[in-house]
């Protein structure tokens, strides 16, 4: 990895990071560096050379860095771009779809309009079958008075028939009597 060099108040530089491009200039800077220090010594100033360089390779580090950052960005409005078109689809697909208000408006009233039909039938039903009803109940309060009076029609026929038999067995008996004193009559009378 490239070392930064930043410049210092007295105008020695530290270096910059070299680039990576150009392992010519990182080469010089190097052969340079450890011919020219000794253990005990103290690093030359930097040549403008060396500084042209270093300032190079950090523009070129930062230049690097603005390009990813700007195609990370690219990336990102294009992501952005493509959603917002996907949502603006998926709204109009939706929209498309949904339920408008006249459509829910038009379902209420039809609704509203079976039920007050349901009612209206099952009032009409309930009205028949009560009429139904009420005809059937004086239907057998009719019959039950028919009934009543074929019973009692029974039993007078029945007391009728009983004094017909009655008045039949006297008759009879009367009969019987009349010609049995009819038959002592003659009986006497022809000894």
């Amino acid at each position: 990895m490239a070392e930064r060099k930043s410049p210092k108040p007295d105008g020695e530089d530290q270096g910059g990071p070299k680039d990576e491009a150009n392992p010519e200039a990182e080469g010089k800077a190097a052969e340079k560096t450890t011919a020219e220090i000794s253990p005990g010594e103290e690093s030359p100033a930097p040549s403008l050379e060396e500084r042209m360089e270093g300032m190079q390779g950090w523009m070129a580090e930062i230049e690097k860095r603005q390009e990813r950052s700007s195609r990370f960005g690219g990336i990102a409005v294009l992501l952005a771009i493509l959603a917002s078109a996907a949502a603006l689809v998926l709204g109009v697909m939706n929209r498309q779809d949904a339920a408008t208000q006249d459509d829910i408006d038009e379902l209420t009233d039809k609704v509203n309009d079976l039920g007050s039909s349901v009612e209206r039938q099952t009032e009409t039903q309930l009205s028949s079958i009560d009429q139904r009803l009420s005809a059937l109940e004086q239907q057998i309060k009719s019959l039950t008075t028919r009934q009543r009076e074929a019973e009692a029609q029974t039993k007078k026929l029945q007391t009728r028939v009983a004094d017909a038999e009655t008045a039949a067995q006297a008759a009879e008996a009367a009969a019987a009597a009349a010609e049995a004193t009819a038959n002592s009559n003659r009986g006497a009378n022809n000894p």
